[in-house]
């Protein structure tokens, strides 16, 4: 898809979405957010930057979470996690950052964060969340620690296979949230995925 086109229809579809009188005030207020980001950073970044949706939905991303959630962004992965010091596995995987940390109390639920969704993204994601895990068991095993991946686009041809992939691997990922659906001609917002998002925030940090 044309790069001007792709930005051009998030600005679109959240501008519809935003002006949504059925849907709730958060919802309304992340599409608001969203459109505004991607306009501004349209104006101010140069040609072809690639990272402007990412970096626009990481300032909206707040406003989909349900009350109480503290969100921090890019955290080191052995701020959250116990990494032994004896191997250059510990040496790189203490080089992580997870893209979105979402915390209520001692619970904590790590999210990376890919602007599509293909095979190569799912895999990062299931590789990076597994690594987590194993450094973690005992958070695992009290329910203290959940997983998940969230993308936008769907650009891969089967989602099901990807999630299938993902639970064949015992499910490294708790959660796969992806926003977008395509359409005939692009794409646009799932309401009902991004209503299930904030429905599983809430139930894995309760």
């Amino acid at each position: 898809m044309d790069h001007h086109i792709y930005l051009s229809t998030y600005v679109t579809q959240a501008r519809k979405e935003a002006g949504c009188s059925t849907h709730e005030e958060w919802l309304r207020s992340f599409f608001d957010s969203f459109a505004r980001s991607v306009e501004g950073e349209t104006q101010n970044s140069s040609k072809g930057n690639r990272n402007m949706v990412p970096q626009s939905f990481a300032k909206a991303f707040e406003h989909l979470l349900p009350p109480n959630t503290e969100l921090k962004h890019e955290v080191a992965l052995n701020n959250i996690v116990t990494i032994p010091d004896r191997s250059e596995l510990a040496a790189l995987v203490r080089r992580k950052k997870v893209d979105f940390v979402l915390n209520r109390g001692q619970k904590s639920l790590l999210v990376e964060f890919k602007s599509s969704l293909s095979f190569n993204d799912l895999s990062a994601a299931i590789v990076e969340m597994t690594l987590a895990k194993k450094f973690a068991p005992d958070l695992v095993r009290d329910g203290k620690l959940k997983t998940a991946s969230l993308h936008l686009y769907p650009a891969a041809s089967s989602n099901e296979a990807l999630r299938e992939m993902n639970s064949m691997l015992d499910s490294p990922l708790d959660a796969i949230w992806i926003l977008c659906r395509k359409t005939s001609t692009a794409f646009e917002f799932d309401i009902d995925a991004i209503n299930k998002l904030r429905k599983d925030v809430s139930e894995f940090l309760s």
